[in-house]
């Protein structure tokens, strides 16, 4: 790669930033190695410049649409912060926004009068049959502008009678489906539960009754089985001890594990499942103590 270029200029008087850059002189050929050099830089340039600047705001926008579309309005314009005031830099004072009289592009408003819409559709009847009900409603359509006539207080919502022919005289009853089969009982010993539920095969008519009673019927079940017998827990016998941790001050351990876990009123378990004690097979004995003694020249 060739040397460094020098520094380019600052893109900005306060906080900005420069780069330099280096080319490729020779690509690699034959199996040699790429360049792994980067070929730009960039650093920070100008930083002192920020502790001393100051505010500044940017250019106006063009001023907005009118809001109204008749008779006065306003519209409004604004511009943001450029840059913000560094600690020793003064703030800005000027205003971000400006608002200003407008009139619609029609000229004067026209003069409108309040209307109610028209009315809806009538909704459902109530009951199909033996009088029922329906209702109607209409809103106000357009308000009153410049001027003019408020709507006249009328009725939002109609109610009318409907179908009010007499309904058959044969009034048929509502009728349940037979009953389904028992459910599986929720414990296979102890005290249970099981569930069935039936459907209704026939609605009832207009004057007629709904079926009477519940659609889901509970019973108790396995009530007289006895459930696991009593048995008391059992343990194993003691394992071989393990080899010692260490030649000299070391441990052993052994284990014993739940043969049968306890059942119904049976008793527990006692004792513990794990035993160690110390082992010093590699020790060294110890000896007397003795003084040092020189022998004859």
């Amino acid at each position: 790669v060739s040397p460094w270029t020098q520094w380019g200029e600052c893109d900005e008087q306060c906080g900005g930033q420069q780069q330099r850059h280096r080319q490729v002189v020779r690509n690699p050929q034959g199996g040699g190695k790429p360049c792994a050099e980067h070929l730009a830089e960039t650093r920070g340039c100008n930083i002192e410049a920020c502790f001393f600047a100051s505010c500044e705001v940017g250019d106006w926008t063009e001023w907005g649409r009118c809001g109204v579309t008749c008779g006065l309005g306003h519209q409004e314009r604004r511009r943001d912060l450029v840059r913000l005031a560094g600690a020793e830099g003064l703030g800005c004072t000027a205003r971000l926004e400006e608002t200003k009289a407008c009139t619609g592009g029609s000229g004067p408003c026209e003069t409108r009068d309040c209307l109610w819409s028209e009315w809806s559709e009538w909704a459902g009847c109530s009951c199909s049959c033996g009088g029922g009900q329906r209702s109607r409603d209409r809103r106000i359509a357009q308000a009153p502008s410049v001027g003019g006539k408020p709507c006249t207080v009328q009725d939002k919502e109609q109610i009318e009678p409907c179908n009010t022919q007499p309904c058959r005289a044969d009034c048929v009853d509502g009728q349940w489906a037979s009953w389904g089969d028992w459910e599986a009982c929720s414990r296979t010993c102890g005290n249970g539960t099981t569930w069935r539920v039936r459907k209704v095969k026939h609605e009832a008519n207009e004057c007629g009754r709904p079926p009477v009673g519940l659609s889901v019927q509970h019973a108790s079940c396995n009530v007289g089985v006895p459930c696991h017998e009593s048995r008391d827990c059992t343990l194993s016998g003691w394992g071989a001890w393990s080899d010692c941790t260490r030649l000299c001050g070391g441990i052993a351990r052994r284990s014993r594990f739940i043969r049968h876990v306890v059942r119904g009123a049976g008793r527990s378990c006692e004792g513990a499942l794990q035993q160690t004690q110390p082992c010093d097979e590699g020790c060294a004995p110890e000896l007397e103590p003795s003084d040092c003694e020189f022998c004859q020249w």
